[in-house]
């Protein structure tokens, strides 16, 4: 009799063994798994947030350029003596745009080097 009690006790041992090998098998693989999933949705919203600050600055450059050149068509249209002045907001206004195209330009142009 104590031979066979043995020997179910060594089954039982056996099988809890193999359980809780299973399940911190199975919680490691889950935590390695979260802690992956999370490293990469961080890095997602790090470069989705860079790129929208990036474009809210674009965004706010060609804004500038646009309310320039209203500005500067409203002078013309209004005074044909404030020409000069119209004219050099004119400029500045296309030159503002023309930056905000070169920045945008060279912005696509890296980001498609660096992936």
């Amino acid at each position: 009799m104590p031979s066979k009690k043995r020997g179910g006790d060594i089954i039982t041992c056996i099988k809890d063994f193999f359980k809780e090998f299973a399940v911190a098998s199975i919680r490691n693989t889950l935590q390695d798994g979260l802690r992956e999933t999370l490293l990469k949705l961080k890095g997602f919203i790090y470069s989705v947030e860079k790129r929208m600050i990036k474009d809210f600055y674009l965004a706010v450059i060609s804004i500038s350029g646009v309310i320039f050149i209203l500005i500067a068509s409203a002078m013309l249209l209004e005074h044909y003596l404030r020409l000069v002045k119209g004219f050099g907001f004119m400029i500045v206004g296309v030159a503002v745009l023309l930056v905000a195209g070169l920045i945008r330009y060279f912005a696509r142009d890296n980001s498609s080097c660096n992936g």
